[in-house]
């Protein structure tokens, strides 16, 4: 069990992280997997051109796939 001050800590460290909603063409499926393994993914589908994903990062890091991200 984390104690309170793991809890704090992991709190701290992702209080600016937000979420984005990005479409992932199949050709770029490197990105994909990069996102999968170092970000939070809340959602993904498989679409007949392209992955949609919902997922949870540092606004810093969304500037690198921006042509990606899904405007609201």
């Amino acid at each position: 069990m984390l104690s309170k001050l793991a809890i704090r800590n992991v709190k701290r460290s992702f209080k600016d992280y937000a979420i984005y909603h990005l479409n992932i063409p199949y050709q770029d499926g490197e990105i994909f997997k990069y996102l999968h393994q170092h970000n939070l993914v809340l959602e993904f589908q498989y679409l007949e051109n392209s992955i949609y994903l919902k997922v949870e990062m540092h606004p810093k890091e969304i500037n690198k796939y921006s042509k990606y991200l899904l405007k609201n």
